[in-house]
């Protein structure tokens, strides 16, 4: 889960996490899909975006120990296509809010303290513990966790 010195906010079409270290620049446009979920025995969630484009890293801090960790940071960061992060709730409404603002079709859970009691049904599947809150071109849910290796098809087994 991330620091709770997390700044996340948006300016110049970029969605925008910042700690102390790291900046983290996602383009609004770059937005492909996004999915919310529970995980864990407590009320935890994750949210992932997954992008068409790279995200932005920039070390915002110049003493030679932020360096260090910023150059220790992008060697964890294989897939810069998406973004796979547990966040608190209130992390996760600040996130929702700017979405919603500077992306149509937005989709905001009212219930997000109850997300281990989620189930959505798509296409003859019961998805515990996940929603869709977003896809540009229209995906369901199942589509989108199939798209990215989160779901596996029974009829191609």
């Amino acid at each position: 889960m991330k620091q709770n010195n997390l700044k996340i906010y948006s300016s110049n079409g970029f969605l925008i996490f910042e700690d102390f270290i790291v900046r983290e620049k996602i383009r609004f446009t770059a937005i492909e899909n996004i999915i919310i979920y529970h995980v864990g025995e407590t009320y935890n969630n994750q949210i992932n975006f997954y992008l068409s484009e790279p995200i932005i890293y920039q070390n915002i801090n110049e003493k030679w120990w932020s360096k260090w960790l910023y150059k220790l940071f992008l060697k964890t960061r294989s897939d810069t296509y998406k973004i796979e992060e547990s966040y608190s709730d209130d992390h996760i409404y600040i996130i929702l809010s700017l979405l919603q603002e500077n992306l149509s079709g937005v989709s905001m859970p009212n219930d997000l303290e109850n997300s281990m009691f989620w189930k959505t049904t798509d296409q003859g599947y019961e998805l515990p513990r996940v929603k869709l809150i977003y896809s540009k071109k229209g995906l369901s849910l199942v589509d989108v966790l199939k798209k990215y290796g989160k779901m596996i098809d029974k009829n191609n087994l």
